[in-house]
């Protein structure tokens, strides 16, 4: 689990690639279609398969772009519950999202760099 990232919470991911765990990844989240949505190598190296930046107006505006309508519908998702839903859960999804990006500059500006003393520097 992903600090601040409460199990269940959703997130959006809208594509069908997925992405597989070195043998040095820790992995952090998972969904129902795909086995690594998050994951962490070492102390200070994340990577997430979702989009934590999606909130519900950049929903829409993926939703309304070119043949992804039909991609979605394709792949048994019906776009406009997907619009609903993102709207539903816009204010929770922003508060998560923040608290994400918060914790990785935490990460990014606090932790200490073994090269060169502190980061930054």
């Amino acid at each position: 689990m992903i600090g601040g990232w409460s199990a269940g919470a959703p997130a959006f991911s809208g594509h069908r690639d997925q992405i597989t765990a070195g043998h040095d990844a820790v992995v952090l989240a998972t969904g129902a279609a795909t086995p690594v949505e998050a994951f962490r190598v070492g102390d200070r190296a994340y990577g997430v398969q979702f989009h934590p930046e999606f909130d519900a107006a950049l929903v829409e505006t993926y939703v309304d772009g070119p043949g992804v309508r039909g991609y979605l519908r394709a792949g048994g998702c019906d776009p406009d519950a997907l619009v609903a839903e993102a709207r539903r859960r816009d204010s929770a999804h922003r508060l998560l999202g923040e608290g994400l990006l918060q914790r990785w500059l935490h990460v990014a500006a606090v932790d200490r760099d073994p090269w060169r003393g502190t980061w930054p520097g």
